[in-house]
C-alpha cells in the first residue's frame, strides 16, 4: 500500500487500515480559557483546557462537577492585582494534595515552601493573591477529577506558586 503525502493512515489494532474521514469521539478538547476579569464556570466539554488568568483584576474559575479523567491547567499569565480563583463546584467536594511554593524576591532555602489542601476534601477554593497566596505571573496549577459528583475529596491539585511576600496557604473553605 502506498502513501501520498496528502494522505493520513491509522493503523488499526487488529492489523486494518483506516481509510477516508476518520473522526474520533469521546475526548475532551484542549482548549484555551481566558479568564477575563471576571467568573468563568466550567463545563465538562472543557476538560483538558488550559485556563489563563489573563487579567490583574479579580477572576473566578469554577470547576465543573467532576467526572472521572476531567483534567484543568491554570496558569498565571499576569500578576494578580486582586484574586484569582479557582473554586470547586459544590461545598465539601473540594480539593486534595498542594502545592510547592517560592517567593520571588529572595533566593534564600527559608523562602520556600510546600502547602497542601485539607486532607478531609473541604477545601473549596485556591486563591491567588498575588503576593502571599501566590499569583505572581508563571503559577501553574493541575486540577485532576479523582471522584464522582457523589463523593468528597473530588479534586487533585499539584502545581508551583510564585509570590512576593512571606507565604501562607492558598488553600481555605471559602475565599480567602
Amino acid at each position: 500500500y502506498k502513501v501520498s503525502k496528502k494522505e493520513s493512515v491509522i493503523s488499526l489494532v487488529d492489523g486494518g487500515v483506516a481509510a477516508g474521514k476518520v473522526t474520533l469521539g469521546a475526548g475532551h478538547l484542549n482548549t484555551v480559557v481566558l479568564s477575563g476579569g471576571g467568573t468563568t464556570t466550567l463545563t465538562a466539554a472543557n476538560s483538558g483546557a488550559v485556563c489563563v488568568f489573563d487579567n490583574t483584576a479579580a477572576s473566578n474559575f469554577t470547576l465543573p462537577q467532576p467526572e472521572l479523567g476531567m483534567y484543568f491547567t491554570f496558569i498565571s499569565a499576569v500578576t494578580a492585582a486582586a484574586d484569582h480563583v479557582i473554586q470547586a463546584p459544590t461545598n465539601d467536594h473540594g480539593f486534595l494534595g498542594g502545592v510547592t511554593f517560592t517567593q520571588l524576591t529572595s533566593t534564600a532555602a527559608d523562602q520556600c515552601d510546600s502547602f497542601i489542601a485539607a486532607t478531609d476534601g473541604n477545601n473549596d477554593f485556591i486563591t491567588l493573591n498575588g503576593s502571599t497566596t501566590g499569583g505572581v505571573a508563571g503559577c501553574v496549577i493541575h486540577c485532576h477529577a479523582i471522584l464522582g459528583t457523589g463523593a468528597a475529596k473530588s479534586w487533585v491539585v499539584h502545581g508551583s506558586l510564585i509570590g512576593t511576600g512571606n507565604t501562607i496557604t492558598p488553600f481555605g473553605d471559602s475565599q480567602l
